[in-house]
């Protein structure tokens, strides 16, 4: 079984370079808004000085050929100084297209636990510089007490993976619900697949899921130097070898990726999830990549980043589905 422990020394390693100061929850009429904790630290806290830069990298978007739809797309969630051109090239595909929810995946980095965390019952949003993402309540009622759907309600206040995504959602798709879920270990294929399985079951024609992950973490603030030599050749070929089993919608090449080289990709487990969950004939294609050691020029520490889109004719929610 394939576990998320081993990543808990990572993950104290990204919190180490996090914001300090949570703000507090702002409160709304009929609930609370999760607060935007990393804006003025990982990306501009004013929206005038925001939403220049986030229009430029959702600008990177190649037009897309073909009229199947977007099913899903992979997004990094580092700082936007380093992964937000390819963030917004992968998240720019979505601009105009018609898209009534996003299911919003991103890994837990501060706390270990089984399954998926849900947001708390009161909170109605995930407030940004660039608008408010309201989050769609009756789906997470639903899922709420679900197998595979129990992890704490407090993974989402410190945790950046999804806060980084969700201020390009709101540029992109102002407005537009979404179902926010912090990732713990999901356990073996055979439980990805029946989380995937309860997951599918909510979802509708028009939906989109995100996930948010970073790729291969490499060099001592990591604990993760599987090789010495040829540092930026070796995190593309691990780069190549993942995403071409994402691409193909594999669940047990990209397992079998893990299991050989213990790539530390942080958002692995919603990366599994996706894979257990497209529907039949989905497809993907690796739009962008990049890595912050290119970004510095230095290689001693370096995260790697890659935007995916996932299209197929099969919209969710059409029978067939594996």
């Amino acid at each position: 079984m394939l576990r998320l422990l081993p990543a808990v020394l990572l993950f104290a390693a990204c919190s180490r370079r996090e914001a300090q100061a949570t703000p507090p929850a702002a409160a709304t009429p009929t609930g609370t808004l999760r607060p935007a904790r990393f804006a003025g630290s990982w990306y501009p806290g004013d929206p005038a000085a925001l939403t220049p830069l986030l229009d430029r990298d959702l600008g990177l978007a190649r037009p897309l050929e073909g009229g199947d739809p977007v099913l899903a797309v992979v997004s990094p969630h580092a700082g936007i100084q380093f992964s937000g051109a390819t963030a917004g090239t992968a998240l720019g595909v979505l601009r105009g297209r018609p898209v009534r929810r996003v299911i919003l995946v991103g890994p837990s980095h501060h706390l270990y636990y089984h399954g998926l965390a849900l947001p708390p019952p009161e909170m109605t949003g995930y407030a940004t510089p660039a608008g408010t993402l309201p989050i769609d309540r009756d789906a997470i009622g639903a899922l709420r007490g679900a197998p595979g759907f129990g992890g704490p309600a407090a993974a989402h206040a410190p945790e950046h993976s999804l806060e980084m995504v969700a201020i390009f959602l709101a540029r992109a798709l102002p407005g537009v619900p979404i179902v926010p879920m912090v990732a713990g270990d999901l356990g073996d294929s055979g439980e990805v697949r029946a989380i995937a399985a309860r997951l599918a079951a909510t979802l509708r024609p028009s939906d989109v899921v995100v996930i948010s992950s970073d790729f291969t973490h490499y060099g001592p603030n990591y604990d993760y130097i599987p090789f010495t030599t040829d540092v930026a050749e070796n995190l593309q070929k691990y780069a190549d070898e993942a995403t071409l089993a994402l691409a193909a919608a594999d669940l047990a090449a990209f397992d079998a990726h893990l299991t050989a080289t213990h790539d530390d990709i942080c958002g692995r487990e919603g990366l599994r999830l996706l894979m257990a969950l497209l529907p039949p004939g989905a497809r993907g294609e690796r739009v962008a990549f990049d890595t912050s050691g290119r970004e510095t020029g230095d290689y001693t520490n370096s995260v790697s980043y890659a935007g995916l889109v996932f299209r197929g004719k099969s919209p969710w929610g059409a029978t067939g589905r594996h």
